[in-house]
């Protein structure tokens, strides 16, 4: 950014007052189990990645493990603090790299859907440094071959063209027959170490408050904005479950999770349990909503039957000792699933005579 500060500043005007200094650090953490990973993620409300946001391999898929991690454990969680973030103690972090991210009022944001090269000359010229930024490390090259900016001449003012991503979640009722709105997760886009976020509402629809100005890498996580997680098939070591929808255009990108896709799992129980919490506060013969804590729902891959042991809930007799030593957490997990496969086979002559 400095350097190619240096050679505009000779010829274009409207950088005079623009310093560039660190605004972000890009850092990731190695959380050794789920306890430090909520110290991250609810007490210090950090937006974690557990992909490296200047990978531009990724594709469409469920998540990213890095290879020098064994599989049994978290991996790295990478995310952007402020400079002076307190890092706490005992996790284990590094600090990546140091990054000027310009952001939308610097960039003249006028609350207009669209953003053109007509805008203020300081705006312009920043959006001229971005690229001609990214061009000189040869990264507009790598968006031009994924078709996310147009190549040629026109690519720099396309770029200055910046959109608010948005756009609708949906996922097929196999009951319904028919693609119904996935309610409450979070949409996230990523244009390198630059991110923005948002949650759908009931019709499944996101719109975020951030500009991207070319393609950005778009992902589902579900932490639902009613109070509740639902994990993938590893659970705690990876948190919400996280889907990759690939890279696609910055004015935003439309998905409908089919009944082949392991995400399609996630996407009903999200539902099933958004409307839950919904009747929870809207119906009087619903018990009341959770005030404290965040429920965590682990969906396993379907292995024909499930169970519901509410961890934390247990204690004796069925409990090893009491509802918090993980003894606990495992005896629980086989004595429910082994109930569940026992009824499940006690009423398996009753299915065959119907």
């Amino acid at each position: 950014m400095k350097a190619v500060y240096n050679e505009m500043a000779k010829t274009r005007s409207g950088g005079e007052d623009l310093e560039i200094e660190v605004t972000d650090w890009y850092v990731r953490f190695l959380p050794t189990d789920s306890a430090e990973y909520n110290t991250l993620k609810e007490d210090l409300q950090l937006e974690l990645f557990d992909y490296p946001l200047d990978h531009d391999v990724l594709t469409e898929g469920t998540g990213y493990h890095d290879p020098s991690i064994p599989d049994d454990l978290m991996t790295w969680q990478y995310t952007t603090v402020k400079p002076g973030f307190q890092f706490p103690a005992g996790i284990r972090h590094e600090i990546l790299d140091e990054c000027f991210i310009p952001r939308d009022e610097d960039m003249g944001d006028d609350e207009g859907e669209e953003e053109t090269a007509t805008r203020s000359s300081k705006a312009s010229f920043i959006g001229e440094l971005e690229y001609r930024a990214l061009e000189k490390v040869g990264y507009i090259q790598c968006l031009e071959k994924k078709g996310l900016i147009p190549a040629g001449t026109r690519g720099l003012f396309s770029f200055l063209s910046g959109s608010k991503p948005k756009g609708y979640i949906k996922v097929n009722d196999s009951s319904l027959k028919k693609d119904v709105p996935v309610k409450g997760i979070k949409v996230r886009a990523t244009s390198l170490v630059k991110w923005s976020s948002a949650s759908t509402d009931e019709n499944g629809y996101y719109s975020m408050g951030t500009k991207h100005y070319w393609g950005p890498l778009y992902s589902v996580s579900f932490e639902n904005n009613q109070g509740f997680d639902v994990w993938g098939y590893a659970g705690p070591l990876t948190g919400a479950a996280l889907y990759i929808m690939g890279f696609h255009n910055k004015k935003g990108h439309d998905k409908t999770f089919g009944r082949s896709s392991c995400a399609w799992e996630w996407a009903t129980v999200n539902n099933a349990a958004y409307d839950w919490y919904r009747n929870c506060k809207t119906k009087s013969d619903y018990p009341a909503c959770p005030t404290t804590g965040s429920l965590k729902i682990w969906v396993w891959p379907d292995v024909g039957a499930s169970s519901a042991p509410m961890i934390r809930r247990i204690y004796h007799p069925i409990g090893a000792n009491s509802n918090a030593a993980w003894s606990n957490f495992f005896t629980n997990m086989a004595v429910g699933s082994s109930l569940t496969y026992l009824m499940y086979y006690l009423r398996l002559p009753y299915r065959m005579l119907q």
